[in-house]
């Protein structure tokens, strides 16, 4: 792994303009060629590193993604400097009238092929069930009881060594000369279903970043449902995963994801998915 302090390397001596924000990050152009990626204020260190290690890992893997050339060490933390990649996010081409078909099933292969690549002891992913169960624990809202309960259903899942992506969404694909996956900050190892889940969980109920303007919303919100059968149809198909498979990770998926940054409201609609799946299972005697 690579660590320079600025200005040592000049490629990076010089950040242009910005040319993506996000809630963890800044994206900063560095020529032509290179990107460096900013994190937020408050962004432990150990994750940038992480992060770094992951994407490179999964570049040596023969993936489609941007290539991590270094660690990048400024005043304000680290950095990451990475191949930049021209083109659009398959998010602002799912906005094209006629491409969300298209972009669904795209998004559904470019998932499966992530799966297909095994893990083990060398690769520097923590186990699903391990990032599952630490955030299921900091959950907010939920009682102790209930996640008490969640983490026993989660133990008993299957186990699998599998390359996850973790936050698989549209706006982490840009179609450049092809498509690339970038974000690989939260990848674990683990099981196909459960990432999957996550992903159908973020088309139906994610949100979009702050500053997204209105007329786009509005878009996404039609779409959702299309985009979600989709996605869920073509992924169930080409990784031969059946459909109760995928809905068994959901409760895990859905708590586990109230320790993130998002608004009120989807904090709030996914504390009720996590106590309507609790039910079902008290109903079902599981």
């Amino acid at each position: 792994m690579e660590t320079a302090k600025r200005p040592a390397d000049k490629s990076v001596s010089s950040p242009h303009a910005v040319v993506g924000n996000g809630r963890t990050a800044q994206v900063m152009a560095l020529g032509n060629d290179r990107i460096m990626k900013r994190f937020r204020s408050g962004f432990p260190q150990h994750g940038i590193r992480a992060e770094f290690a992951a994407s490179d890992w999964v570049y040596r893997q023969g993936l489609s993604v941007p290539r991590a050339f270094q660690l990048l060490e400024e005043e304000a933390g680290l950095s990451i400097v990475f191949q930049r990649i021209q083109g659009p996010t398959l998010m602002k081409r799912i906005l094209v009238p006629g491409f969300q078909k298209r972009g669904a099933r795209l998004l559904a292969s470019l998932h499966a092929e992530i799966h297909r690549i095994p893990t083990d002891e060398t690769s520097p992913f923590r186990s699903m069930k391990v990032a599952l169960t630490d955030s299921i624990r900091q959950a907010p809202v939920l009682t102790e009881t209930e996640k008490e309960r969640i983490i026993r259903y989660t133990a008993a899942l299957p186990e699998e060594n599998r390359l996850c992506h973790g936050d698989f969404h549209p706006d982490n694909v840009l179609l450049g000369t092809q498509p690339f996956i970038i974000d690989w900050a939260t990848a674990v190892s683990g099981s196909p279903a459960g990432d999957a889940a996550r992903t159908v969980l973020m088309l139906q109920h994610g949100s979009l970043p702050d500053g997204t303007p209105q007329w786009i919303n509005t878009v996404i919100g039609m779409v959702r449902k299309r985009l979600t059968r989709t996605y869920l149809e073509h992924y169930l198909k080409l990784s031969g995963i059946s459909r109760s498979e995928l809905e068994q990770w959901m409760l895990p998926v859905a708590a586990a994801r109230l320790i993130e940054w998002l608004p009120a409201q989807e904090k709030t609609q996914l504390a009720g998915l996590v106590r309507t799946r609790l039910k079902e299972l008290e109903t079902s005697g599981g």
